[in-house]
C-alpha cells in the first residue's frame, strides 16, 4: 500500500462512477465491445439508460467470468476529477473542523474527491483490488416501474443479490 500521508482518502474501486469507468474501459476490462466515452463529456453516456444498462452488464460477466482483475486499476488517484466515492478510509489527522462543515455544506463527493485535494495537496486514491459496483444513481433511476429506469424490471439488482449470497453461502452458518 503506498504511503498514508500522501493521500487523503482511500476509496473503493468503484464500477459505474464517471472517472473509473473511463479508466476501466482505457483500460480494456470489458469483455464485450468497449464503451465509447465522447471526449468532450466522457460521462454523459454513463447517465444515459444504455450506458448504465453496458457498465452492469460488463461487470457482471467479468465476476461470473472471473476475470474482475480486469478492472483493477493502478494504485492511482484522480486529480481534481469528482468520482463517486464509496467505502472510504481516511486517517484522522486530515481533516478538521472546518473541512467537516464544509463537506455537510457542499457534498462529501464534491469536497472531497475535488477541493480537498487540491488545497491540502493530498488526492484520494483508488485501491485497486476493492472493486464494488455503484448500482444507480439519480440520473439512471428516473422512476421505480417506469421504463425510463435503467433497471425497470429489477434484473440487475436479482443478479447482484444472487451474487452476494452465492458469496456468502460458505461463510455463514446455517
Amino acid at each position: 500500500m503506498a504511503n498514508r500521508n500522501k493521500y487523503s482518502v482511500f476509496s473503493a474501486n468503484v464500477v459505474n462512477s464517471g472517472p473509473l469507468d473511463v479508466l476501466h474501459q482505457t483500460k480494456g476490462a470489458s469483455a464485450r465491445d468497449p464503451i465509447l466515452f465522447d471526449a468532450k463529456k466522457p460521462y454523459d453516456k454513463l447517465k444515459k439508460i444504455e450506458g448504465a444498462r453496458l457498465v452492469h452488464d460488463s461487470i457482471i460477466e467479468a465476476i461470473e467470468g472471473d476475470y474482475v482483475q480486469n478492472y483493477y486499476v493502478e494504485h492511482s488517484y484522480l486529480k481534481g476529477e469528482k468520482w463517486s466515492i464509496k467505502c472510504i478510509g481516511y486517517f484522522s489527522g486530515i481533516f478538521n473542523g472546518r473541512d467537516l462543515k464544509k463537506i455537510a455544506s457542499e457534498g462529501d463527493e464534491e469536497y472531497i474527491t475535488k477541493k480537498l485535494g487540491k488545497m491540502k495537496d493530498r488526492f484520494p486514491v483508488v485501491v485497486p483490488n476493492a472493486v464494488m459496483v455503484h448500482y444507480g444513481y439519480s440520473a439512471q433511476k428516473r422512476r421505480p416501474g417506469s421504463k425510463k429506469n435503467f433497471d425497470a424490471d429489477g434484473k440487475y439488482l436479482e443478479k447482484y443479490i444472487e451474487m452476494a449470497q452465492s458469496v456468502l453461502a460458505g461463510l455463514v452458518p446455517e
